[in-house]
């Protein structure tokens, strides 16, 4: 994308993530009340049930994104949060997003029978480069999610002789029974 004038975007309720990079100009993102400026090299990764609005600036931008989602990205999206990952956070090193990106683009616009699995596999390093930027331990999100651990562990420790399932627990905690499986082995 490659703004021709300054332009506001606004939208809500879509059921979909959005990642994108700046790779030149500026501009801002609203998003969860707050507005965070944008430069090169900052990325944005949101939810977009949520209302927000990305904002060009008379220094236009261009911008390289993707809109995605899946069944489980709802549980990727939370983990990336309880680390304490931000709507917007910068990349020095942008040639590795930026070659995801340009993978992604040229798969959808093929002819290839697998172009859903290879959609897939790049999509998957794009959400683990993303996540390798979301490790912040110190900021709230993150503490929260280890006293909804311990609170977990807690329970646990007060019902260990009773039969309890995954999915029970899950159910209890509104937490992803695949992520409790590798956090409670």
């Amino acid at each position: 994308l490659q703004a021709k004038f300054p332009h506001t975007s606004k939208r809500s309720g879509l059921d979909s993530y959005l990642f994108f990079i700046v790779l030149s100009g500026s501009g801002e993102l609203q998003y969860n009340g707050s507005t965070y400026r944008l430069n090169r090299n900052d990325c944005i990764f949101i939810d977009c049930k949520q209302p927000y609005a990305h904002i060009t600036s008379d220094d236009l931008w261009k911008l390289k994104w993707v809109h995605f989602n899946g069944q489980s990205m709802a549980e990727i999206y939370n983990k990336y949060l309880s680390r304490g990952g931000e709507p917007v956070f910068t990349v020095e090193q942008n040639e590795k997003c930026i070659e995801l990106l340009d993978d992604i683009f040229s798969i959808v616009s093929s002819e290839d029978y697998i172009r859903d699995m290879k959609i897939n596999e790049k999509l998957a390093s794009l959400l683990t480069l993303i996540m390798s930027k979301s490790w912040h331990p110190g900021k709230p999100q993150a503490t929260q999610k280890r006293g909804e651990l311990t609170n977990i562990k807690s329970w646990l420790d007060k019902k260990y002789t009773s039969k309890i399932s995954l999915d029970e627990l899950a159910k209890q905690f509104y937490i992803d029974k695949f992520y409790l499986s590798k956090i409670f082995k």
